[in-house]
């Protein structure tokens, strides 16, 4: 079985590596079993891509939606502020690479990490300074929802896995709304060209 997992994520740098023993869904999806074996993960997304490759024989593609607003985590980002989106992308995305240099948070391969704008206003850990990201939850929908459209546009996927466990404030209602909608919306695409 083709499957997207997706899933947006907050900061990963407090995250433990814990054992997990993950639910499958039965044949019919009325009942789930547990894995047989543990997967010794930092997110459970790496926990449930893993289980669902090694175990259930699913072929799955993950697809991580991070806040921007993790940039202001990265040692630098005071002191050179990124002037453009782009640069604020790439502080995010290489802050979450190097925490997953020293931690299994991602799964080994087929997977997206995709940086998506985010809001709200951040302390700095070691500076007198605040920084504020403005905008709305309607762009992050957006993005969310522009991105998962576009994955299932490229793949037939049979399935689509949402986990929230690890996003945080606002992010995982959206992302749930803007799943529905990406599935629903390909869904009556797919049943037009038929």
């Amino acid at each position: 079985m083709k499957t997207l997992i997706v899933a947006p994520w907050g900061d990963p740098i407090g995250w433990k590596e814990v054992r997990y023993l993950v639910e499958f869904p039965s044949q019919n999806f009325k009942d789930i079993t547990l894995s047989e074996a543990e997967y010794r993960k930092a997110s459970t997304l790496a926990a449930l891509h893993e289980a669902f490759e090694k175990e259930l024989g699913w072929e799955c593609f993950s697809l991580i939606f991070i806040p921007s607003t993790l940039a202001v985590n990265s040692p630098n980002f005071y002191e050179n502020p990124p002037e453009k989106y782009v640069t604020l992308v790439e502080i995010t995305l290489n802050y979450i690479k190097k925490i997953a240099e020293n931690k299994p948070i991602l799964p080994r391969d087929d997977f997206s990490l995709k940086v998506v704008p985010s809001i709200g206003l951040f302390p700095s850990r070691d500076k007198n300074i605040e920084t504020l990201f403005k905008g709305s939850t309607r762009i992050f929908y957006a993005a969310v929802y522009y991105n998962i459209l576009q994955e299932l546009s490229k793949n037939a996927y049979d399935m689509v896995v949402l986990d929230l466990s690890h996003g945080v404030n606002f992010m995982p209602v959206v992302a749930k709304n803007a799943v529905k909608y990406a599935v629903y919306a390909y869904t009556a695409s797919e049943k037009k060209r038929k």
